[in-house]
């Protein structure tokens, strides 16, 4: 209702209020599950610390908007359309994106887990698997955006040069489904056992290649 009538202010509002409202949620989970929150000043050292783990991967994020900006006005200057076939396609490639930050999360916190209690062999076996899962889980959504992408990308535009570049992109980007899915796996890995600037590196030139 709030984007139907206030338009992209309404849109907004609502992300805010459904975050607002997660957050909340969340705090009065956490109590349950024994974590007490206690307000007291922050802790210097402990700031250093997480900053260290933080930075790299706030990073990446950052990297990663600021190549889909520039890729943005790339096809904007080519053609309107192409940037809006780029739109298209992410909002339906975003399902493939989705599985594998599920797969990242869950990897790095079994590995960090096995890492905490000193066992490395058993956090690198857990990370071995979970890109093994990772990769016949996503091998299905390959084929379902490969074969299906004109009819989902009709859903969202019909013009028909939105409609052809998004087609492409989408067959394209979904032949390297199962890499995304090993490098998020690894990724989260590499979280877990806090090594975060590797995750930068290989992450950055990976983004600046595309």
């Amino acid at each position: 209702p709030m984007i139907a009538r206030y338009g992209v202010a309404g849109a907004a509002w609502a992300t805010n209020i459904a975050a607002a409202l997660g957050c909340a949620a969340a705090l009065a989970l956490l109590p349950r599950r024994g974590v007490r929150i206690a307000f007291a000043p922050p802790s210097v050292r402990a700031l250093r610390r997480i900053a260290s783990i933080g930075a790299p991967l706030a990073s990446s994020g950052l990297l990663f908007s600021t190549v889909y900006v520039a890729l943005g006005r790339a096809l904007s200057s080519l053609s309107p359309a192409y940037l809006a076939a780029l739109g298209v396609g992410h909002r339906i490639e975003a399902m493939a994106y989705t599985m594998c930050e599920g797969f990242a999360v869950g990897t790095a916190t079994v590995v960090g887990q096995w890492s905490g209690a000193q066992r490395p062999a058993r956090a690198r076996a857990a990370a071995g698997s979970a890109a093994r899962v990772a990769v016949l889980s996503i091998l299905p959504v390959l084929l379902l955006v490969a074969l299906c992408a004109p009819a989902a990308v009709r859903l969202f535009a019909r013009d028909t040069v939105v409609v052809t570049a998004a087609v492409s992109y989408l067959r394209i980007v979904a032949a390297v489904f199962p890499l995304m899915a090993v490098e998020a796996v690894y990724e989260g890995a590499l979280t877990g056992v806090q090594q975060t600037l590797p995750v930068l590196v290989v992450g950055g030139v990976g983004k600046l290649v595309r």
